[in-house]
């Protein structure tokens, strides 16, 4: 994600604080003069979460949850910061070979990889916890639900097996790995010695955790819920995957707006079918990812992670 894309979050978020608030009738905060911070706005309760990860976690009580999201964007800023400023921290315009369709990577920049995605996925993650705590106080329209699964729930669901062994779930992983395998050498990571292949994977696996969450809570999560709400399911679906597009680049092993729609559109699917639950949507979107790139670490495969990236 692009330093603008943020900026733009931010100024949505300064123009609803300024905004009249939507108030429930079971307010549930007694203050004589109650601030818009405070509302029962799930709109201004989820970008007020994503500009200031833990904040209203915090106004509702839930101090071990605005620990968590706090000190991990924190951390994973800060990470972020040091690696990005080392000598051998290799930025993207060095990293992506685009004719040799090859990423170079060395530890340095994998671990400025992997804590910038912490950091941006838990900010997607607080934005959803507090459109949820904020959704309870209105009445959605066109059959739109939002799931009472908490977020520490969905990093279980990429291993629960009644998640796995649906059709709808198995099928377009099995399409992905056999695509994968008949597409030899079209786009690899080539590692020098100080990341071993152990290194890369457990980063593949682990990363692509924060990802999938991350990002199915917050593009399906609040934005395939709002505007389902708002515009009808087929109408905020169409739009919500567009969003979900338009922020992958195609550069690199990141998922065209093409690829990254269309996968978007089914994860949206999924999350629509399953009654606003996120659970199998997060199952597809992780297992998609650590294909990916166990396909590029092991021998150059061809499919693009869905991964939104943050680049300043």
């Amino acid at each position: 994600m692009k330093f603008s894309t943020i900026g733009g979050v931010i100024v949505l978020w300064l123009f609803s604080y300024t905004a009249n608030a939507e108030v429930s009738d079971n307010d549930p905060y007694d203050f004589d003069f109650k601030p818009n911070i405070l509302s029962d706005s799930p709109n201004l309760g989820a970008l007020s979460g994503f500009v200031l990860p833990g904040v209203i976690q915090g106004l509702d009580g839930q101090y071990q949850k605005t620990t968590w999201y706090a000190t991990s964007t924190l951390v994973g800023f800060a990470g972020y910061g040091h690696y990005s400023d080392q000598d051998d921290y290799i930025d993207d315009d060095d990293r992506d070979n685009d004719v040799l369709d090859i990423e170079y990577l060395n530890a340095t920049t994998l671990k400025a990889d992997f804590t910038s995605n912490v950091a941006l996925n838990s900010m997607f993650m607080s934005s959803y916890d507090a459109y949820q705590s904020r959704a309870k106080y209105r009445q959605f329209d066109h059959d739109v639900t939002v799931s009472a699964t908490p977020v520490s729930q969905l990093w279980k669901a990429p291993f629960k097996w009644e998640n796995l062994s649906k059709p709808s779930t198995y099928i377009p992983l099995l399409l992905v790995a056999a695509y994968v395998s008949s597409r030899d050498n079209v786009y690899a990571i080539e590692r020098d010695d100080s990341v071993s292949l152990f290194e890369a994977h457990s980063a593949n696996l682990a990363g692509n955790l924060f990802t999938a969450v991350g990002e199915e809570a917050f593009f399906r999560g609040y934005l395939n819920t709002e505007l389902s709400h708002q515009l009808g399911q087929r109408s905020g679906l169409v739009v919500s995957s567009l969003l979900f597009g338009a922020l992958h680049s195609g550069s690199g092993n990141q998922a065209s707006f093409g690829a990254a729609t269309a996968i978007g559109g089914y994860l949206g699917w999924l999350h629509q079918r399953n009654n606003y639950d996120l659970e199998q949507s997060v199952a597809v979107h992780y297992w998609i990812n650590v294909i990916a790139g166990i396909a590029e670490l092991e021998h150059g495969g061809s499919v693009p992670l869905l991964q939104v990236n943050m680049q300043f």
